[in-house]
């Protein structure tokens, strides 16, 4: 089934969590088509800081167990063939260098794309070495109303595929890479969606408070390092010419105040007359006045 061949794929690509996204940190839980999907979707500004937290959340709630996700997009994008445009007929080689220079133009900052064509790329080639491909192509030229069971299931394959194709070489970059940022984020809503539904299946009471997904402020990131760097002398070598005095000066009490809120009649309060000294005749009352509700 080309479901499992993409899915191979996706596993033999395997991108690195770190190269995939210099300004994330991805834990060993999240797998690369779901970490590529949600670094697409920040990049292209359709979803927030506030909402990855959100997705990270929603991970804990699942105990971290999320690896069915990037099946789940696997199956979600060759079902999307059937919304696109009804795909080639014909597969040939030129057909792949095409699709392969036209992979080449996605930007960096689309790598959840980029993985989906990379991984189409892939199964395109897989099917123009398969033996059917000459038994399917006479089957299109001819319009043979019969044929067997393997022709069958290639014609599948291809009638998955090309629509993808078809949407790739038939747009411009800037078309297509709209088109393909509004497809991710409808994937992103999907799995939300999923681990909504999938953690009611799990304990509430959760200890385990791990990150698994993180924005890394770059900048932040370079000013601590230019900041470890640094060399500070917090504690400098005495000066060896310094020599201690021989005699402290003798303290004073010659405090005034200088606050003009507590000078009289032009006069400043001495300390004395700030802090008083108690009254030795004065008695505390034994019982307080009660305290009484008539404020207008």
């Amino acid at each position: 089934m080309i479901r499992k061949s993409l899915f191979a794929t996706f596993i033999l690509v395997n991108l690195s969590l770190n190269s995939l996204a210099s300004d994330f940190e991805f834990s060993k839980e999240v797998p690369p088509l779901t970490a590529a999907l949600l670094k697409e979707n920040f990049l292209s500004k359709k979803i927030t800081k506030t909402q990855i937290g959100t997705f990270n959340e929603l991970i804990a709630k699942n105990h971290g167990e999320i690896l069915f996700l990037d099946e789940e997009i696997v199956k979600a994008t060759l079902n999307h063939s059937k919304s696109l445009k009804k795909g080639y007929k014909v597969i040939d080689h030129k057909m792949y260098e095409l699709l392969t220079q036209k992979v080449k133009t996605l930007p960096e900052n689309m790598p959840f794309s980029k993985l989906i064509y990379k991984s189409l790329l892939q199964d395109l080639s897989e099917l123009l070495t398969e033996p059917e491909l000459k038994q399917f192509g006479a089957f299109q030229k001819k319009k043979l109303n019969k044929i067997d069971n393997k022709t069958r299931m290639f014609s599948r394959k291809v009638a998955l595929l090309t629509p993808w194709i078809r949407l790739a070489l038939s747009k411009e970059s800037e078309i297509l890479n709209d088109t393909l940022n509004e497809y991710s984020y409808e994937m992103y809503q999907r799995l939300v969606k999923i681990l909504e539904l999938t953690s009611r299946a799990y304990p509430k009471n959760l200890s385990d408070k791990k990150v698994f997904v993180q924005i890394k402020d770059q900048g932040l990131e370079k000013a601590r390092k230019e900041l470890k760097d640094l060399t500070f002398e917090v504690a400098p070598d005495p000066s060896p010419a310094y020599q201690a005095p021989s005699q402290l000066p003798q303290p004073v009490d010659d405090w005034i105040p200088v606050d003009e809120t507590i000078i009289e009649d032009g006069v400043p309060l001495t300390k004395d007359e700030l802090f008083p000294e108690p009254d030795p005749d004065y008695e505390a009352p034994k019982v307080l006045p009660k305290p009484v509700d008539n404020w207008e």
